[in-house]
């Protein structure tokens, strides 16, 4: 993960770092009670990392994954399992959640014969890539910079 996206995470104290991972885990996992089939199943939570954040005087902000493999055991048939992955956006003033975006980028339905074999590690790595390199993105330029070739195309 390239260390100038979490240097200013990396600086924060330990307790708040992980107070904030707390809340980002509340985050999906709430997501997930609106968004899917997800059972309320004691100490069934979503895995969270952070792979952005960025600090003002006030606030903030922090881009984060999460994900969450739901394995479902049938009681006649095959069992199946469903593999969830949200990318987010939460802005935090001191360690109070102001406002967050999560959005459901894989909801992957897995056969029973295909759960051993899947990686899930894989898809995670490529929702984070993915979402690294928007983080990374060139702002495209707007307004009076524009050449008039371009806006006339």
């Amino acid at each position: 993960m390239p260390l100038e996206l979490l240097s200013e995470w990396d600086q924060l104290s330990e307790a708040d770092r992980v107070t904030i991972l707390a809340a980002l885990v509340e985050i999906v996992d709430t997501r997930l009670r609106e968004e899917t089939w997800y059972p309320n199943t004691p100490g069934a939570t979503p895995s969270v990392e952070v792979y952005g954040a960025h600090q003002d005087e006030l606030r903030l902000t922090v881009q984060f994954l999460g994900h969450y493999l739901m394995y479902c055991f049938a009681q006649s048939g095959s069992d199946w399992a469903y593999h969830y992955v949200f990318t987010g956006e939460a802005v935090f003033v001191g360690a109070r959640c102001v406002t967050n975006t999560v959005v459901l980028v894989v909801e992957k339905f897995l056969s029973e014969r295909d759960v051993d074999s899947y990686d899930r590690a894989a898809t995670v790595a490529e929702v984070r890539d993915a979402a690294i390199a928007t983080l990374r993105a060139p702002t495209p330029l707007l307004g009076p910079y524009r050449s008039r070739r371009s806006a006339t195309q």
